[in-house]
């Protein structure tokens, strides 16, 4: 993986981290504090599964390991005996232009790279922090805080020997806060100068240290593969003489594979008698044990395990990130292990309906003393799901009400006459918004309402659409296609469906329609009602251009399709739900002026006979998609929710600003991408500007020009263009280059294989 693969992956991941609060730099609002990271709470959660786990192994499930809680500051005789007022230090160097420090075994050459300033020779800096103790602030009052949690055991040696009657092989365990001053803190909270460390000193009898020295390395690494972290991605690393302590006789680190590189996880050391004998010179006291069977007395030998909390949740969270690809988007998944996932089991409503909440919150609450849980009934279920995807949760459920409705008719074969030329060889449900094709949001709308039978209505453009679209199978669904005679209306493809509906009840979505928040919860309210048949409506300014309806103390009283003096601003969305009565009013009705049987004629023919037709006014947005226009403002609220992202190449002066995505092998050279964007697969812009709310499908080229609020489709190539172009949708393979007359205003909706000529 390349050094910008390796900073891109943390970068997300640190994103990742405070959006979604597993950890943050602490104090920001002020700039924040170098070393020193907050915990939110996902990140609370998820450190305190690590510290149960490693309680749980370390300290529970063993008879010969027990638990202590040693003070942060100690006698500072403490850290004079044990070497660290002595030794515990860094070689440091400083810039002598920048006056930065650095640690000489992490800098290269004698100059600073940055800025060519000559470094200082190395001095040795103590790591520990130094406080005081009481009102005076002399050296007779100062103290540190501790640096390791080690020496609290081993000064508690006697004591704990003593109250528990323990004999090695033996150990004790801690968890707690440790802090040194380190020169160059840095990979987010892999090296931090505020931290919790898990440490065991393990005290056995002189002549058996190697022996658990081995136990001990084997059962540490288990103990991470537990974890789930990929063992492919974990070893054990013996240490070479040149890098053992004077003291050690042998040691091993659990070595994690980290996007900079193989580093330590954990260190397993053979201390030997070094702490133990230490601290028995400088206090006077008996640190030896005695062994009533074999009548000898020594000091033990100590083999410790220890490892940091911080650094395990980092290793966690990067072997359990996940990028993949759904429908055309990119989208993260946490793989974490369900132990460790700090929310093991959602529960969410499919909606905000009270039948729903109550019994998803009772489901929650019986379920709480069991698994860590969390009840979420905000935003849509598709965001819903995003969210618990990146946070790791293994399990969700989802409290649904049963429907009637268990089959959807996606209608993909109009001629789509306001988008020509484009649709003259296209589909227009295949026209892409946000580089994802119109059509796929209504498949997706569908699914996430629970409905995965799918009959999809198609045309002139059949072929185009199957091959697109497939059987389904990529959205969890079932497609059959269903052909269309002739484009005779709405109610006419009902018709020519029957065969496929069975007579049963249906979900029926125009598939150039897009409605932002799905239609989950429109279902779930047909289920619940059984209603004769439901229409999705919404508030519109220009009600002329749409069929219409107009309510009468809340009901549906008249249906007019595209009347020339429209008495509601209320406009059909182009998604309806319908009991097995629609098939009656579909074969009686007779067709229109136009020559077209019309759905809103078959709606009326129910409402006339007095049967229960229910409207559900959306909240959100929505847009029939069927003139430039639409297209482009679909286009522009749809970029307007991206998450930005990066899997192609930037080179040379190029920026991406805002959110951009950067889709893989794409190819961004000098050039500024300004943000909400989307850059496609395969495509290159070079020496170019791509402004807001702009889609760029795949294969594109785009050099010496500017381009914004456009979209351009596949294999395209706009090349040497003198003014910018605005407010376009080009088709595939059109070129447009410079010519021979200058323009005085672009603006294009340019059809597949169109070729435009442009002077400067």
């Amino acid at each position: 993986m390349a050094i910008a693969e390796h900073q891109a992956l943390m970068e997300k991941l640190v994103s990742l981290a405070k959006r979604r609060g597993f950890f943050f730099q602490s104090s920001e609002i002020y700039g924040g504090l170098q070393g020193f990271w907050d915990f939110g709470p996902l990140g609370v959660t998820l450190r305190n599964s690590i510290k149960r786990a490693w309680w749980r192994t370390m300290v529970e499930l063993r008879d010969d390991v027990v638990g202590i809680d040693t003070a942060i500051i100690m006698n500072p005789k403490t850290w004079v005996a044990s070497g660290h007022v002595q030794n515990f230090t860094d070689p440091l160097v400083e810039c002598k232009k920048c006056h930065q420090r650095f640690r000489a075994d992490h800098v290269k050459g004698a100059h600073h790279a940055d800025d060519g300033g000559e470094f200082t020779e190395p001095r040795q800096f103590n790591l520990m922090f130094k406080t005081f103790v009481g009102p005076a602030e002399d050296t007779s009052a100062q103290v540190y805080l501790r640096p390791e949690t080690a020496q609290g055991m081993f000064v508690d040696f006697a004591n704990v020997l003593n109250s528990t009657r323990l004999r090695p092989p033996f150990g004790i365990g801690q968890i707690g806060k440790a802090f040194r001053n380190e020169i160059t803190p840095g990979n987010s909270i892999f090296r931090l100068r505020e931290f919790e460390l898990m440490e065991l000193e393990y005290f056995v009898p002189p002549k058996e240290e190697m022996k658990w020295l081995d136990y001990w390395k084997e059962e540490r690494l288990k103990w991470h593969l537990g974890l789930g972290i990929r063992p492919e991605k974990l070893r054990l690393r013996p240490h070479g003489k040149e890098e053992l302590a004077h003291y050690a006789s042998g040691a091993f680190d659990v070595e994690y594979e980290f996007p900079f590189g193989w580093s330590e996880l954990e260190g397993i050391a053979a201390r030997g008698e070094y702490d133990l004998a230490a601290h028995q010179q400088a206090s006077g006291r008996d640190l030896t044990f005695f062994d009533d069977l074999k009548r000898e007395r020594y000091i033990p030998h100590v083999v410790e395990p220890a490892v940091g909390v911080d650094r395990i949740l980092l290793t966690v969270l990067i072997d359990a990130y996940h990028e993949e690809e759904v429908r055309g988007e990119q989208r993260v998944v946490l793989r974490l292990h369900p132990s460790m996932a700090p929310v093991q089991v959602a529960v969410l409503p499919l909606s905000r309906k009270e039948p729903l909440m109550t019994a998803a919150r009772k489901i929650e609450h019986e379920l709480r003393p069991f698994f860590r849980t969390e009840y979420d009934d905000t935003q849509s279920i598709g965001k819903r799901y995003r969210r618990q995807d990146e946070i790791g949760t293994p399990y969700g459920i989802t409290v649904d009400f049963e429907t009637e409705a268990e089959q959807a008719l996606i209608l993909s074969g109009g001629r789509g006459t306001r988008l020509r030329p484009i649709t003259h060889t296209s589909a227009k449900q295949l026209v892409p918004i946000a580089n994802k094709p119109i059509l796929y949001y209504a498949i997706e709308s569908v699914v996430a309402a629970g409905v995965t039978d799918i009959g999809m209505v198609v045309g002139d453009t059949a072929d185009e659409i199957r091959a697109a679209v497939g059987d389904g199978s990529r959205w969890g669904a079932r497609v059959t296609y269903i052909r269309q005679t002739a484009p005779l209306g709405l109610a006419h493809a009902v018709k020519e469906a029957r065969g496929f509906l069975q007579n049963e009840p249906f979900v029926m979505y125009l598939g150039d329609n897009l409605v932002i928040d799905g239609i989950a919860g429109f279902v779930q309210r047909f289920g619940e009602s059984r209603p004769d048949a439901m229409i999705l409506l919404a508030r519109v300014q220009a009600p002329e251009r749409f069929g219409v309806a107009e309510l009468r103390d809340g009901q549906v009283f008249r249906l007019i399709e595209k009347p020339s003096r429209p008495q509601s601003d209320l406009a059909l969305v182009g998604v309806y739900l319908f009991s097995t009565c629609i098939f009656d009013a579909v074969n009686a009705i007779t067709p229109s002026a136009r020559g077209e049987l019309e759905i809103t004629d078959a709606i009326q023919w129910l409402v006339d006979r007095k049967m229960r037709v229910e409207p559900h006014v959306i909240d959100g947005w929505w847009k029939d998609t069927g003139r430039l226009e639409d297209m482009l403002e679909a286009n522009r609220i749809v970029l307007d929710e991206l998450v930005a992202r990066n899997q192609g190449e930037i080179t040379g002066t190029s920026q991406l600003i805002g959110k951009v995505v950067v889709e893989a092998g794409a190819k961004i050279i000098d050039s500024i991408v300004r943000g909400p964007a989307i850059i496609g697969e395969r495509s290159v812009i070079a020496n170019s500007y791509i402004g807001p709310f702009t889609s760029i499908y795949h294969g594109v080229e785009i050099r010496n020009s500017e381009i914004e609020h456009s979209i351009v489709l596949e294999n395209s190539k706009i090349l040497d263009v003198p003014a910018r172009i605005a407010d376009s949708l080009i088709g595939k393979d059109v070129l447009i280059h410079r010519g021979a007359a200058p323009p005085s205003a672009l603006r294009f909706m340019l059809g597949d294989h169109s070729e435009v000529s442009l002077t400067s």
